[in-house]
């Protein structure tokens, strides 16, 4: 015991002359100065995640999407509804499309697409190029079409203009200044038009062979993307092969599943079987 009270003893002395000469309390000061700073890091890198994930979803245009080349199951987009997720349809094509009112045609990328698009980021529109544009407060109208630059200065259209697309004709009504999420196959050597899906039918562009790609963009919290990995694909001979993208904080993956992970097959999934 008495060596324990000398230890005891030579402690309190040490901390009484630390404490008399000022070295505890730098010592104090030293520590304080570090929490905080491993505090305001920790906020700063928080907020810089969020700002790249907000960022990342307007540059795809919803904070998860699913691509693929045939049409969906039925009720698939329903099974992710009752997730909580937003879903939005999108479904893209190249065609041949023409002024009513000229000789010239041009190919373009069509862009159908439902009520709700895009999921994330905002559509800006003008009436003519390089006028002042304005945000968009839904999708084109039944018989409207909305066009980007390219295709207005290349075809020379105009305000109310026609446009001959498939076996309809759709006016151009408003000039896209900013589309978040856009891309695809055919986004780079094409300009592109967005028409309302209800139209898609009536163009009669769709058909055996139609190189199309389908989209359903992803709208929803963490969790229930989290949730959405987990669905199992309903048995469809159709389905040769999808994929999942999403902002690299929240991974993709290609499986038969919704599938969370890196560019790989997650283990418990193996590849689809690729049918004709």
């Amino acid at each position: 015991m008495s060596s324990w009270s000398s230890a005891f003893r030579h402690a309190l002395l040490r901390l009484r002359r630390g404490w008399r000469s000022g070295e505890l309390l730098v010592l104090g000061l030293a520590l304080a100065v570090a929490s905080a700073a491993m505090v305001s890091v920790g906020m700063f890198s928080g907020r810089v995640q969020q700002a790249i994930e907000r960022g990342s979803g307007e540059a795809l245009g919803a904070d998860a999407i699913i691509k693929g080349r045939d049409p969906y199951p039925d009720g698939f987009a329903a099974d992710l509804r009752k997730l909580g997720l937003r879903t939005v349809a999108v479904t893209e094509f190249a065609s041949v499309v023409a002024p009513v009112d000229g000789d010239q045609t041009q190919l373009a990328t069509v862009k159908a697409v439902e009520t709700g698009y895009p999921v994330r980021g905002v559509l800006s529109l003008s009436r003519e190029p390089y006028g002042p544009t304005q945000d968009a407060t839904g999708i084109p109208g039944a018989g409207e079409v909305w066009v980007d630059g390219r295709l207005w200065s290349t075809l020379n259209l105009h305000p109310d203009a026609g446009l001959q697309v498939g076996s309809i004709t759709l006016h151009v009504t408003r000039l896209i200044a900013n589309e978040p999420g856009r891309g695809g196959a055919f986004a780079e050597f094409a300009p592109e038009l967005l028409m309302n899906a209800q139209d898609l039918a009536a163009t009669q562009l769709l058909g055996p062979g139609s190189r199309v790609e389908y989209t359903l963009q992803l709208g929803g919290e963490p969790a229930a993307l989290a949730a959405a990995r987990q669905l199992k694909l309903p048995p469809a001979r159709a389905f040769a092969a999808w994929r999942m993208r999403a902002p690299r904080s929240r991974i993709r993956c290609s499986a038969p599943a919704v599938s969370s992970a890196s560019p790989c097959w997650p283990p418990s999934c193996s590849p689809p079987p690729l049918s004709r």
